[in-house]
């Protein structure tokens, strides 16, 4: 017997997130680059590099959304996708840090804690979830 989880398209993982945060579906393109590899894109340039953008275009495209910055959108996608495998695909939460790119809990925690008043959408994930 396969006890390993089914592996869900990348698509219908971007379609279930913009569902939950509509604010993300002017970025759809991008959810889908950090949500399809989130171990590549750890910095800003990773993810222009992978959009085809310069850092100029992806920072005004992300600040159309309401983060000051491109790691703020980052951390969101990361968040929200983690958030996503724990309370649909019941995934426990040590593998979904790992699936989503997170390997130091206490750097996520900084993270969080420092980008929380400056890029208002971070709220919206159940931040509870990433401790």
């Amino acid at each position: 017997m396969d006890t390993a989880p089914q592996r869900v398209p990348t698509l219908a993982i971007v379609e279930e997130l913009t569902r939950r945060y509509p604010r993300l579906l002017p970025a759809r393109d991008l959810v889908e680059l950090v949500c399809a590899d989130p171990w590549l894109v750890r910095r800003p340039r990773d993810l222009a590099a992978r959009a085809g953008l310069d850092l100029r275009e992806l920072r005004g495209r992300v600040r159309e959304l309401e983060f000051r910055r491109v790691e703020h959108f980052i951390l969101f996608v990361r968040l929200a996708l983690r958030e996503y495998l724990v309370t649909t695909r019941r995934v426990r939460p040590h593998t979904a840090h790992l699936l989503v790119g997170i390997s130091d809990l206490s750097n996520l925690r900084r993270q969080v804690r420092r980008a929380s008043p400056r890029s208002r959408p971070l709220c919206e994930v159940p931040l509870q979830v990433a401790s």
